[in-house]
């Protein structure tokens, strides 16, 4: 399973130009996750973790935690629309891995094949 979420740590700003003009902006980043699910254990390890700031890639963050974990044996991968990728998509297919992700509607038609 991957997941992501925002976090904000309060009242901590950065000055920043914003419609040009000079202003103090929340800072906000996103933690990324990659995880194991054993439902017949009940647990969920967390095999992988990214910190990034907030407007930074679920897809891109995934493929770089996949690419790290040398253990993947699972054969399914769970995700949401943010994981919707090519290239994620056919690195998982090239090591045995089905994504399951809902792609987003506008997309075009993918060319993704596991050879």
């Amino acid at each position: 399973m991957a997941d992501s979420t925002g976090v904000s740590i309060n009242r901590l700003y950065c000055e920043c130009i914003h419609g040009g003009k000079r202003t103090n902006r929340l800072v906000y980043d996103k933690l990324h996750i990659l995880a194991y699910y054993y439902p017949k254990q009940g647990y969920i390890p967390i095999v992988s973790a990214r910190w990034g700031e907030g407007h930074s890639s679920d897809s891109t963050n995934l493929l770089e935690m996949v690419k790290q974990v040398d253990f993947l044996d699972n054969e399914y991968l769970l995700a949401d629309r943010g994981y919707d990728c090519c290239e994620l998509f056919e690195y998982l297919l090239q090591h045995n891995i089905t994504p399951i992700v809902k792609t987003k509607e506008f997309k075009w038609n993918y060319k993704v094949s596991k050879s």
